[in-house]
C-alpha cells in the first residue's frame, strides 16, 4: 500500500474507533501480545463507551478508574502462556506494543504472568499518535534492533491491524466472532491463539 493509501487508511480506522473503542495490543514473532481489555470498551460497568467519551474519561481520569476495576485474570486468555512458552523455545523474541499507557500495560501483564515472558513492553501513549498510526510498532523494532519486515503482528482489532500493515509488518488478524472487525489488511487469519506458533514456523521457513 501506498504511502498515500496508507494515510487514508488511518484516516478511516481513526474514524472507527468512535464504534469500536480499541483493546488488545499487538503481537509479533519477534513481538507478540495478548488479548486484555475488550471487555472494558465492551462496557464492562454497563456504560456503551464509544470514543468520544474514551476522550472525555481519559482526561478526567476516568478512564483509570475503568481500568482499575476490571478483575483481568476472569477475562484473561491462560493459553497464551504456553503459546508464548512455546515461541520463546523456538527462538523467537516477544514484545508488547499497546495503545493503553505503560503503568496499567505492566499492571496488567505482570497480573496475568505475562510481563516476565516479553523482552520490551512498549506504550504508544507517549508518541503524539497511536494507533492506527504505525508509530508504537516501528519504535518497538527499532528497540529489538529488528526490521519492520522481519516481524509478525497478531491483533484482533481495526486499529491495530492497519498499524502494523502501515508498519510494513507481516499482519495476523486473530478472529474472535463476538466482536466485528476489518480483517482485509491482515495477510493471515488464525482462528486460535494455538495457531500462532505453527505460522510463526511457516514465515521464519519461508524466510
Amino acid at each position: 500500500m501506498s504511502e498515500r493509501a496508507c494515510g487514508v487508511r488511518l484516516h478511516t480506522a481513526a474514524r472507527l474507533l468512535r464504534w469500536m473503542g480499541r483493546h488488545a495490543v499487538g503481537v509479533c514473532f519477534l513481538l507478540i501480545g495478548v488479548w486484555l481489555f475488550r471487555a472494558v470498551l465492551a462496557g464492562a460497568d454497563g456504560i456503551s463507551y464509544d470514543w468520544q467519551w474514551y476522550r472525555v474519561w481519559r482526561y478526567l481520569g476516568r478512564w483509570t478508574d475503568i481500568f482499575n476495576s476490571i478483575d483481568y485474570l476472569s477475562i484473561f486468555r491462560p493459553e497464551i502462556l504456553d503459546v508464548m512458552d512455546r515461541l520463546k523455545a523456538e527462538g523467537f523474541r516477544l514484545a508488547v506494543a499497546s495503545a493503553t499507557n505503560i503503568e496499567q500495560v505492566e499492571r496488567i501483564l505482570k497480573e496475568n504472568g505475562v510481563a516476565s515472558r516479553l523482552e520490551r513492553m512498549i506504550s504508544a501513549s507517549t508518541f503524539k499518535r497511536s494507533k492506527p498510526d504505525p508509530a508504537v510498532y516501528l519504535y518497538t523494532a527499532e528497540q529489538m534492533g529488528l526490521q519492520p519486515e522481519e516481524c509478525l503482528v497478531i491483533e484482533d482489532s481495526t486499529v491495530g491491524i492497519t498499524a502494523g500493515h502501515c508498519a510494513g509488518m507481516t499482519v495476523a488478524a486473530l478472529i474472535d466472532n463476538r466482536f466485528s472487525f476489518d480483517r482485509s489488511l491482515a495477510d493471515y487469519e488464525l482462528n486460535s491463539l494455538e495457531e500462532i506458533v505453527p505460522l510463526a514456523e511457516k514465515i521464519r521457513d519461508l524466510k
